[in-house]
C-alpha cells in the first residue's frame, strides 16, 4: 500500500488533471486488491480501508471537475 501512495504522488506531480485521475484510479484498485488480500496485515487492510474510501468520496465529488468547483463557488456563503 506504501508503494501504491508514493506511486500516487509521484504522478500527481504532474499538472494535467487526466494524468492525476488516472493516478487515482490505480491507488483505488490497489488499496481494494489490498482489502481483499489474504497476507496484509490488520493496519494494512485498516489503511486500504480509508485509501479506498477516500477516493471513492473523491471521485463522488468531482475530483477536479470544474462543473463541480463553479457549483461550490455559487453556493459558498462568502
Amino acid at each position: 500500500m506504501d508503494e501504491a501512495c508514493m506511486l500516487h504522488d509521484i504522478a500527481y506531480t504532474n499538472k494535467d488533471s487526466g494524468a492525476r485521475q488516472k493516478a487515482d484510479l490505480e491507488l483505488l484498485k490497489m488499496a481494494k486488491r489490498r482489502l481483499k488480500s489474504e497476507d496484509a496485515r490488520k493496519g494494512e487492510k485498516n489503511a486500504s480501508w480509508i485509501v479506498k474510501n477516500a477516493m471513492k468520496a473523491k471521485f463522488r465529488a468531482g475530483s477536479g471537475i470544474k462543473a463541480f468547483k463553479k457549483r461550490i463557488k455559487k453556493y459558498s456563503l462568502s
